[in-house]
C-alpha cells in the first residue's frame, strides 16, 4: 500500500470517526433538551426530628434546588401539618416543573388542595 493511499485512507478514518462522534454529542442534547429523561426532578419529603414538622425538597439531577419548610403560596407562615401536606404540595411542585411551568404555588393552590383558608 503505498503512503499516499494509506493517509488517504487515515483521513477517512479519522473524519468518521468524529462524525460518529458528534452524532452521539448531538443526540445527547436533544435529549437534555426535550426531557427525555425519565427523572429530571425528584421529591422528598422529609421529618425534623428534632421540631417534628414535615417539609420536602426538590432535586434537580440529585442536587437539592427547592426546600420548602413552609406552606408557599400564603402571606404567613405556617409549617406543613404532617407529612401527607407536605406530599401534596411537594408533588405540584414536582408536576409543574417537569412539564416545564414555573413552580409557582398561589393561595388558591393551597386552598383547593390542603385544609388551610387564605
Amino acid at each position: 500500500m503505498s503512503t499516499k493511499t494509506l493517509l488517504s485512507l487515515l483521513t477517512l478514518v479519522a473524519v468518521s470517526g468524529s462524525l460518529i462522534l458528534l452524532t452521539a454529542v448531538r443526540n445527547k442534547e436533544s435529549s437534555l433538551n426535550t426531557g427525555n429523561f425519565s427523572k429530571v426532578y425528584s421529591l422528598k419529603v422529609k421529618e425534623n426530628r428534632e421540631t417534628g414538622y414535615w417539609h420536602y425538597e426538590i432535586y434537580r439531577f440529585n442536587r437539592l434546588v427547592i426546600k420548602q419548610e413552609f406552606v408557599p403560596g400564603l402571606s404567613r407562615r405556617i409549617r406543613f401539618a404532617d407529612k401527607q401536606e407536605a406530599t401534596i404540595i411537594g408533588e405540584l411542585v414536582l408536576s409543574r416543573l417537569n412539564k416545564n411551568l414555573p413552580p409557582t404555588i398561589t393561595s388558591s393552590d393551597v386552598e383547593k388542595h390542603l385544609a388551610i383558608k387564605k
